[in-house]
């Protein structure tokens, strides 16, 4: 969808399109009565651009005829100007190499005579045709020039123009804060000069920047901006634009019904307009929106109409876009025959465009080469003359044998100073090694630690049920145990079981988290699911303690996370909760969305957790304690969940009070709106 980043090219056609024919035969009567050479080359140079966006060949002809006057004239400024409007057709035309010569040219004479005006403006015509070619770093050179030229003059309404083509190369090169800052400034300077369409004009700027930014709070209160002002002043050439911003952002964020609303009223305006181009666009976006609504029977009514609309103004993208949307319209209303027929179309012109699109690359890579090629050649004639003079010099100079010795010194001196680097770096490098060893030596030490740990509990809790379970089965055997000792053993055993079942996921989980390097695989996950499943597995263990559970999670939350590593992660929270949780207390579950995250919490009205004990809970040295009811563990299960939560991009937490309970939280983040 359209965004307001070619906000400022809109409003110029807008204006020209409504005004355009009354001014060219204007300029052309003027023209044909004029004696005066000045005259005539300004209105040379006006018609040509005028022209220009009809007629390309008409538009050279009458810069090129502004060109011979002024030369015949001498007059350097004419001379510029000239040069700058044959520019000007190359720049449309995307002969961008042809376009920077002439633009170098006009700078030339415009330095003659020092004209600040006609300098900052051939500056910034120079970034903007390197930005088309793809020289972000030569645009930004000729911008910067261009900007400090105009501000030294105090030109602020090209100072602004100036900070938005910045901003636009900015925003190619991917920098899109510091692009933010200049659409900032260009705004700044309207607001200074009471330009109240170029106010509006940037605030659209800066919410299609925070668009990029993900900010969609800023983006749109930018818009909403723009909207009142548009409505305070009944600017009527920027309601268009406006409403289409406001519409696209609804439709980004799914809400296709206030996004349809906004493009309603932006194709009422642009049919007041009457610029054709626009409506089709509108009608695009109205086809759009009714496909996702469902509503085939509107979107059948827009696509049709932005079709033979493209067919006149001969637009083939727009043309191609909207048979594509007639195909899909047909094939959801199971007209399949003229599917296939406007699929056939769209598929011929979008060919069509990308083999366009090709020669356009292959042109701007030759003028690239072009320029280069110049620019080489320039700096070789440069040097050839640097050359000729310092071999003149030489020629006079008559203690060779000093600048030998000079030449010597500052070779050995750089040496010294290289070598001094080249030490310096080893000796950094080896502190980074050095580090990087320590870190190892602590990790193997933790493992040592953990090993010892997990031996020691297979040793004894693994042991311990087996054995229970031998004894209760040789008992079965004798027929000795009566109903009521054998349903008491089954509880007790079932008990033991279970820990040790816990027991042998988390020593399974964290081995194969230690042996792979485990990372996680995000996505979009129901928590509110995930809590139930847990829940319900200890549901015997919660009974068995008279402890209540309490799920306060919606049913709505879902987070981009490994789906697997939250279960386990909630399985060990809510294990510990019941564990340490007294008979008759509580367990609560509770979810916070943020902006860019989640917080869960599990809270239970426990034991709680002695401040010492806080320090060191998350990890290898962390102390085994038995449970309420003499539930025992291994430890690993919070070092597991802390190494699980922090794979996944979050933050594991706790927050207890003794003989009052505790609160274990994480956050994870959620699935990306605009994605």
């Amino acid at each position: 969808m359209i965004r307001s980043i070619i906000a400022t090219s809109i409003a110029l056609f807008c204006l020209f399109e409504a005004n355009g024919q009354t001014t060219e035969k204007q300029l052309r009567d003027s023209l044909s009565i004029t004696k005066d050479d000045i005259t005539k080359i300004n209105l040379l140079i006006k018609l040509s651009r005028a022209v220009n966006t009809h007629s390309a060949d008409s538009a050279m002809l009458l810069a090129q005829n502004a060109m011979v006057i002024a030369k015949r004239s001498e007059n350097e400024k004419n001379i510029a100007r000239s040069y700058r409007a044959v520019g000007r057709v190359f720049y449309n035309q995307g002969k961008y190499s042809s376009a920077i010569e002439n633009y170098k040219n006009a700078f030339i004479h415009s330095q003659r005579i020092h004209d600040s005006v006609l300098l900052s403006t051939e500056l910034d015509d120079l970034g903007r045709s390197y930005r088309r070619i793809g020289e972000p770093k030569q645009a930004l050179q000729y911008l910067q020039q261009g900007l400090d030229i105009a501000t030294a003059a105090k030109d602020k309404e090209m100072v602004g123009e100036i900070y938005n083509n910045m901003a636009l190369v900015l925003n190619d090169s991917g920098d899109d804060s510091l692009a933010l800052k200049y659409y900032h400034n260009s705004l700044t300077i309207a607001e200074e000069l009471k330009d109240t369409s170029t106010i509006i004009l940037s605030l659209n700027n800066i919410g299609y920047q925070y668009f990029r930014l993900k900010n969609l709070q800023k983006e749109e209160e930018y818009f909403l901006k723009a909207l009142a002002l548009v409505e305070k002043t009944k600017d009527q050439k920027m309601y268009g634009v406006t409403y289409d911003n406001i519409g696209s952002m609804w439709a980004d964020r799914g809400d296709t019904q206030k996004a349809i609303v906004y493009f309603l009223k932006a194709l009422e305006y642009e049919r007041k307009t009457g610029v054709k181009a626009y409506i089709a666009e509108e009608l695009k976006s109205l086809t759009e929106i009714c496909i996702k609504m469902k509503n085939y029977q509107m979107a059948f009514k827009y696509a049709n109409e932005g079709y033979q609309l493209s067919e006149q103004i001969q637009s083939a993208e727009l043309r191609a876009v909207a048979a594509k949307n007639l195909a899909i319209v047909f094939e959801k209303l199971r007209q399949f025959e003229q599917s296939l027929t406007y699929l056939k179309i769209a598929n011929t012109i979008f060919d069509s465009l990308n083999s366009i699109e090709k020669t356009k690359v292959v042109s701007n890579l030759a003028s690239r080469y072009e320029l280069n090629k110049k620019e080489s050649e320039i700096k070789s004639l440069n040097f050839e003359k640097e050359a000729q003079k310092t071999e003149l010099q030489l020629q006079n100079r008559i203690k060779y044998g000093l600048i030998i010795f000079l030449l010597l010194v500052t070779t050995l001196l750089v040496i010294a100073i290289y070598q001094y680097r080249e030490r310096q770096k080893a000796n950094d490098q080896l502190v980074i090694w050095s580090s990087a060893v320590d870190q190892k030596n602590k990790q193997l030490d933790n493992l040592n630690k953990v090993k010892d740990k997990i031996f020691s509990s297979i040793a004894h809790d693994i042991k311990s049920p087996l054995s229970s379970i031998q004894g209760l089965l040789s008992l079965m055997n004798t027929n000795l145990l009566t109903q009521e000792e054998f349903n008491k053993l089954i509880v007790e055993l079932s008990a033991r079981v279970n820990t040790t079942t816990s027991l042998l996921e988390n020593l399974l989980n964290w081995s194969r988290n230690q042996i792979a390097t485990a990372k996680a695989n995000p996505v979009p996950t129901n928590i509110r699911g995930l809590s139930e499943e847990c829940l319900s597995l200890y549901n015997t263990n919660a009974i068995e303690k008279n402890i209540a559970f309490f799920n306060s999670i919606s049913e709505k939350a879902v987070v981009y996370a490994d789906e697997e590593m939250i279960r386990i992660v909630l399985r060990n929270l809510i294990s510990n909760a019941i564990k340490f949780t007294k008979p008759n207390g509580a367990v609560k579950l509770d979810a916070i969305a943020h902006e860019n995250f989640m917080s869960v919490s599990i809270a239970d009205s426990g034991i709680g957790i002695s401040e010492s004990d806080l320090n060191t809970i998350f990890g290898y040295e962390a102390k085994t304690t038995h449970g309420t009811a003499q539930e025992k563990g291994t430890g690993l299960g919070l070092i597991l969940c802390k190494e699980f939560i922090e794979k996944n991009g979050g933050k594991i937490w706790v927050e207890s009070t003794l003989n009052k309970g505790s609160i274990f939280s994480f956050t994870v983040p959620v699935p990306n709106q605009n994605g």
